[in-house]
């Protein structure tokens, strides 16, 4: 199946439930069978919000079935780019292993390297919270590397399959990395997942 029939897949999938949400809202607006304006206006809230579902979901198939084009990239620091991760990481339930990255290495990212980690996060979080989940990050001679899971993770490992969640979060976030010339993998026992970034230069 293509990217293209995977992603109309999840979108069919994914948009029954908020129009759904909206329609019965929508329903009980026309029948006038909310009694207060309390009431009516939740109703508007609530079929507000489920439409704004899937106006996402529609940006974020559109960005998917997009080609991709050329990008304009920066080198930026690998102490840098692995402190942004660390942030967004240092909000959920996990725990560092500590980091060896020689000084002076440096990533080719995207312009908008704040998007490259988030998507970063995005996979190393996958699956969503586990109990116990350590992240580890480090850095091979040609490599930044990041892994997630209960134990460590192998530096390599199957491709990770970005449909076997709902949505299209995982997706794009594996988009990006590779866009970026980075690999995605998931590991066998225990279960993680890794993510890597070739170095520009190393000193």
């Amino acid at each position: 199946m293509s990217p293209i029939e995977r992603t109309l897949q999840v979108l069919i999938h994914d948009v029954r439930t908020p129009v759904g949400v909206a329609q019965g809202y929508l329903r009980l607006l026309r029948e006038d069978r909310l009694p207060t304006p309390d009431d009516r206006q939740r109703a508007i809230t609530q079929a507000q919000q489920a439409l704004d579902r899937v106006s996402q979901l529609c940006s974020d198939a559109a960005a998917l079935a997009d080609d991709t084009t050329a990008t304009t990239t920066v080198t930026v620091p690998c102490e840098g780019f692995v402190g942004r991760v660390r942030q967004r990481l240092e909000r959920e339930p996990v725990e560092f292993t500590p980091a060896t990255i020689g000084a002076g290495a440096m990533l080719s990212v995207p312009a908008n390297s704040d998007a490259l980690a988030d998507a970063v996060t995005r996979v190393l979080l996958t699956p969503p919270r586990q109990a116990g989940r350590a992240v580890a990050i480090g850095a091979t001679a040609t490599e930044l590397w990041f892994t997630s899971g209960a134990g460590p993770v192998p530096l390599s490992g199957d491709a990770l399959d970005p449909w076997t969640q709902p949505g299209f979060a995982l997706p794009l976030a594996c988009r990006a990395i590779a866009d970026a010339g980075g690999r995605v993998w998931s590991g066998r026992e225990p279960a993680g997942v890794g993510v890597a970034l070739p170095l520009e230069v190393t000193r």
